[in-house]
């Protein structure tokens, strides 16, 4: 038996013997299915065992958990543990479930006590079409399982996506019950090292699972990172196209502090000094503007939003700033209102952490009082 987080093979974790097999009709764009008992499936694959396990260790009942499939075949597996281990909040997407008289987008729901209206309900339901099309209202997710099916070459795209609809401190499992697709630590770690994703273990014997968890309060390896610098002129984006202004620190005053770091955003407080000492909530990033192709610079920006309002601009003044969070790396946008929307989700995201009571007392820092 393959160890995993802790887990051995005289793991308290008890599945009841019941499976379910789902019966369905179709009713206004909905699939309401009833359960039945019988025979759970069994998996011809080396690592369904252990991949129980884990799902058994990383679940809670008062989860919502996101199943991304392959097939509506490989995904009954999924569910049936998952509902043994009482979850019942499950959403499992599937490609191939959009036939030729399908439209993508149209929500399947398994339902066992009349139909589903919401979409969202606390049942396990389908969702016809590619992760993208899922909408936003059914995350965020506290574990994501990700059968790699054929899709070991878009493995990083899958987890910056898991990331973003994952709940800080929630699991990311993935699993392959093709012999010929495994992954080592070392490869995972590669896979993520700009994600905000830590990998927590691998089966070390078949490689076919591995257990991967967005860190709690998004803290990274490097932080809490300080640093001061001059403002200076950027390109005025922030304010003149996007509505959200930003403060851009001199590169030359930065450069030891960001040297290493990820390309992306980063939240934590900073302090406008010379005009107002205050210290305020900031979200920054740090990167090369990937949606602005226009620009084709190499050179990096670190841009901060400061989550109050001043009355002046502050050119030549100078700001501190502590980094306490990582929460993406940069994205290419479609366009201004896509980033726009990103762009407010990361705020929100920043400003409910700064308010945890891990975060909020470096409000208070020594760094904000000293002369550095």
């Amino acid at each position: 038996m393959i160890r995993l987080c802790g887990l051995s093979s005289s793991s308290s974790h008890r599945l009841c013997q019941t499976g379910i097999r789902h019966v369905g009709r179709l009713h206004n764009g909905f699939v309401n299915v009833v359960a039945k008992s019988g025979a759970s499936s069994s998996s011809s694959s080396s690592s369904s065992s252990t991949l129980s396990e884990l799902i058994g260790t990383v679940s809670d009942p008062e989860h919502r958990v996101l199943n991304i499939e392959r097939s509506i075949q490989s995904s009954e597996d999924i569910v049936g543990i998952l509902s043994r281990c009482s979850v019942s909040d499950i959403l499992t997407v599937v490609d191939s479930a959009v036939g030729s008289d399908e439209k993508e987008g149209r929500p399947l729901s398994f339902h066992r006590d009349g139909d589903s209206v919401l979409g969202n309900d606390k049942i396990p339901r389908y969702w016809r079409g590619s992760f993208e099309s899922v909408p936003s209202y059914m995350g965020q997710y506290d574990v994501i399982i990700c059968n790699m099916g054929n899709s070991a070459e878009t493995l990083r795209d899958d987890l910056l996506k898991s990331s973003l609809v994952t709940r800080p401190g929630g699991s990311i499992i993935l699993w392959s019950n093709d012999a010929s697709e495994t992954f080592s630590r070392d490869m995972l770690e590669k896979v993520v090292h700009d994600l905000c994703i830590d990998v927590v273990d691998v089966g070390c014997s078949s490689g076919s699972v591995a257990h991967l968890r967005v860190p709690k309060h998004y803290a990274f390896a490097r932080g809490p990172v300080y640093m001061k610098g001059e403002i200076v002129q950027g390109y005025g984006r922030g304010s003149k196209e996007l509505g959200v202004p930003t403060a851009n620190l001199a590169i030359p005053d930065v450069e030891d502090q960001i040297a290493g770091l990820p390309l992306g955003v980063y939240f934590g407080w900073a302090q406008l000094l010379d005009s107002d000492n205050g210290v305020y909530k900031m979200v920054m990033n740090i990167g090369k503007r990937p949606t602005f192709v226009k620009d084709n610079s190499p050179d990096s920006s670190v841009e901060a939003h400061v989550m109050h309002s001043y009355d002046h601009d502050f050119y030549g003044e100078t700001m501190k700033v502590v980094l306490l969070g990582y929460l993406r790396p940069e994205i290419p946008f479609s366009g201004l209102q896509e980033l726009l929307n990103r762009i407010h989700t990361d705020i929100g995201i920043s400003r409910t952490q700064l308010d945890s009571e891990k975060w909020s007392e470096f409000a208070n820092d020594e760094f904000f009082n000293s002369s550095f």
